[in-house]
């Protein structure tokens, strides 16, 4: 009786564990800085314009994956991991594009002349792109929604902002255009 409850603990939190989006031990919106500090060397890259948190950068030599050059970490403002880049020689794109096709579902694949090529993936509501610019290193990205989120409000704040400026410059351009009237018809 105690074995099968255990058993089937354990496969609840398992499963429950599975529901994450996980790269590369590195679960998004639950992983924390501090575990992450306590399982790597990390090197600091300043902060997120996005997020506010931190961004961190474990070298890909601490993490046993083939190839792996590097992997950057994006922490929100409570030190939650919420979005990580990992990046790796061209040569490992096939096989990267096959790992995460048997783990997630495409929802497109674009691909820009002979330049530049997203296959984007999702899962639940994280959004997973395999990078491949021609000829450099191909980048896995994943995004949580938390982040996805934070990634869509700084843009409309962004175009909010540039909308704004050019309004402004317009109203300057028309006082200015007034001025200039105003003094022709002086002469």
């Amino acid at each position: 009786m105690i074995r099968s409850c255990l058993a089937a603990a354990c496969l609840f939190f398992c499963s429950t564990l599975m529901a994450q989006t996980t790269a590369f031990g590195i679960s998004l919106g639950q992983s924390t800085l501090q575990d992450l500090q306590n399982e790597y060397t990390l090197e600091a890259l300043g902060d997120s314009d996005v997020t506010g948190g931190p961004i961190y950068k474990v070298s890909g030599d601490q993490i046993n994956f083939d190839q792996l050059n590097y992997v950057e970490i994006v922490f929100d403002e409570e030190s939650r991991a919420v979005g990580v880049m990992a990046t790796f020689p061209p040569t490992k794109f096939d096989y990267l594009k096959a790992l995460l096709s048997e783990q997630y579902e495409q929802v497109s694949d674009q691909a820009f002349g002979n330049v530049y090529r997203i296959i984007t993936f999702e899962d639940g509501g994280s959004r997973i792109e395999l990078d491949a610019p021609a000829g450099e290193a191909v980048a896995v990205v994943y995004l949580s929604s938390s982040f996805i989120a934070s990634i869509k409000a700084d843009e409309a704040a962004r175009i909010k902002e540039q909308e704004e400026m050019e309004r402004q410059l317009e109203e300057e351009n028309k006082k200015l255009l007034e001025v200039m009237e105003q003094e022709k018809a002086l002469l």
